[in-house]
């Protein structure tokens, strides 16, 4: 899991450092821009599902005509898709709370 979430930042743009290793547990360091912190959030947060292949399909046809109001929609949809689902995420882990027997 956690050599998982290193691969991610490092993939997003961080500088990751194998500070030192004590036995089995190794100690690193992530230091890195803002911008590869928001690209680390996209990659943990996005969708693994179909309304995530949606959502990246629809930001890569508008990547590729930038100019014209048809990629500006593309990317609006893409946005509306990605919180909706963020919100459907979020409904779930309340309704799993509210129904969990603690």
């Amino acid at each position: 899991m956690m050599t998982e979430i290193l691969e991610r930042a490092a993939a997003a743009g961080f500088m990751v450092l194998l500070n030192g290793r004590i036995g089995q547990q190794d100690y690193h360091s992530v230091c890195g821009s803002e911008t590869s912190l928001r690209r680390f959030e996209e990659a943990c947060l996005a969708p693994a599902n179909a309304d995530g292949n949606l959502i990246e399909r629809l930001r890569e046809h508008a990547a590729l005509q930038p100019d014209s109001v048809e990629a500006f929609l593309m990317r609006e949809a893409a946005r509306a898709l990605a919180r909706q689902h963020y919100v459907n995420m979020a409904n779930e882990a309340k309704l799993a709370a509210l129904t969990s027997p603690n």
